[in-house]
C-alpha cells in the first residue's frame, strides 16, 4: 500500500531560493550557487560536496546539487541526491514529482510512472486534482514513451478535464489514438489542438501521418506541404511527402524529394531506405538494392529484410 504523501503547493520546494530554506551560513554553498548561476556546473559540484560535508542533513543543499547534476546530464547522481532528500523529507509530493521528471528525462519511464502514481494516488479533493493535474500529463508522457497508449490516453484525458484549452495535451492524446488505430479520434484531437496551436508543423505532420495511414493521400500531402511551408528543413515531412507522391503514382516527384533529403542528410539510413522503396515501386531494382545496402551500412537495420527478400547481389 502506498504511503500517504505530503501535499504542499506544487513546486514550492523548487521555487524557494536555497538561502530562504536554510539556517546559518555556508560559504561553499554560496560559491556553488554563484557557479550555478554562471552555468559553470563543473566548478559548482566540488563546492556542493564541501557544503554537504558542513551540513549533511540539509535536504535543500542536496536538492540544489541534484538540479545541477540533472543540468549536466548526470542522472544517476541526481537521483541519488533526490533519494536522500526523500529520506530527510519522506513522501514530499514536490520531490517525488521532480524525481519522476528526472527519471523520465533519463529514460527510466517505469520508475517515473511509479513516482507519479504515488502522488496521484494521494489526490483526494477536486482542488488537489486541479493543482496537481500536470502530474497526470507527466505520467501520460511516460506511458507514451513506452508505448502504453491506453494509459497515456486515460491520463491525458484526466489532464484535459481540468485544462481543456491545452493544445499540447490534445496533440499528445491524438498521437496515442493514432498508434491505437483509432484514427478518427486522433483527427478529432488534432482538430482541437489546432485551435490552440495554430501554425504548428509538428501537429500538421502528425495529422498527415494519420491521413496517410487511412489512405487519404491527397489530405496527407496537403498536411505535409503546409508543415514544410512553416519549416522548409523539416526532413521527416519531406520523406513522408515523397511516400505520399509514390502512393499517388507520382514516384518521380517522390524521388526528387528523397534525393534532396539524402543529399542534405548523407548519414540518414532511413532516408536511403525510403528512397529504395520508391525506386522499387518504379521497378528500378539496382538503385533500390543499392540504397537498402547503404541504409544497412549506415545502421538502419530495418532495411535488412528488404535486402534479404528482394535483392540478389549477383543481379545488380
Amino acid at each position: 500500500m502506498l504511503k500517504k504523501i505530503i501535499l504542499v503547493p506544487l513546486g514550492l520546494l523548487l521555487c524557494l531560493p536555497i538561502w530562504a530554506q536554510q539556517s546559518g551560513f555556508n560559504l561553499p554553498l554560496n560559491y556553488a550557487m554563484e557557479m550555478v548561476l554562471a552555468e559553470n556546473f563543473e566548478a559548482a559540484i566540488p563546492a556542493f560536496e564541501k557544503a554537504v560535508e558542513i551540513d549533511s542533513n540539509n535536504s535543500s543543499i542536496r536538492f540544489e546539487r541534484a538540479k545541477t547534476f540533472r543540468a549536466m546530464g548526470r542522472y544517476k547522481e541526481s537521483l541519488r541526491d533526490l533519494d536522500k532528500c526523500l529520506e530527510l523529507q519522506p513522501n514530499l509530493a514536490s520531490l517525488l514529482i521532480y524525481k519522476g521528471e528526472v527519471e523520465s528525462e533519463a529514460g527510466m519511464y517505469d520508475l517515473a510512472i511509479k513516482d507519479f502514481s504515488q502522488v496521484i494516488s494521494n489526490l483526494v479533493t477536486d482542488d488537489q486534482k486541479y493543482r496537481y493535474a500536470p502530474v497526470y500529463y507527466s505520467r501520460a508522457k511516460a506511458h507514451y514513451n513506452i508505448q502504453q497508449h491506453p494509459a497515456c490516453i486515460a491520463d491525458m484525458t484526466s489532464f484535459i478535464e481540468r485544462f481543456p484549452q491545452n493544445g499540447q495535451a490534445y496533440y499528445q492524446r491524438g498521437l496515442s489514438y493514432h498508434f491505437m488505430g483509432q484514427y478518427e479520434e486522433a483527427l478529432g484531437d488534432y482538430k482541437k489542438s489546432a485551435t490552440y496551436l495554430p501554425s504548428n508543423e509538428e501537429l500538421l505532420y502528425a495529422r498527415g501521418l494519420t491521413h496517410y495511414t487511412m489512405g487519404k493521400y491527397d489530405l496527407a500531402m496537403t498536411d505535409y506541404k503546409e508543415a514544410l511551408l512553416l519549416d522548409p528543413e523539416f526532413t521527416d515531412a519531406k520523406i513522408q511527402l515523397g511516400l505520399a507522391y509514390d502512393a499517388q503514382r507520382k514516384p518521380e516527384e517522390g524521388l526528387k524529394l528523397l534525393d534532396q533529403v539524402v543529399e542534405g542528410n548523407p548519414a540518414s539510413g532511413y532516408a536511403r531506405y525510403i528512397r529504395g522503396k520508391i525506386y522499387w515501386s518504379t521497378r528500378n531494382k539496382s538503385e533500390a538494392c543499392t540504397d537498402w545496402e547503404q541504409a544497412v551500412e549506415l545502421g538502419f537495420d530495418e532495411a535488412k529484410s528488404s535486402l534479404d527478400e528482394f535483392c540478389r547481389w549477383s543481379d545488380f
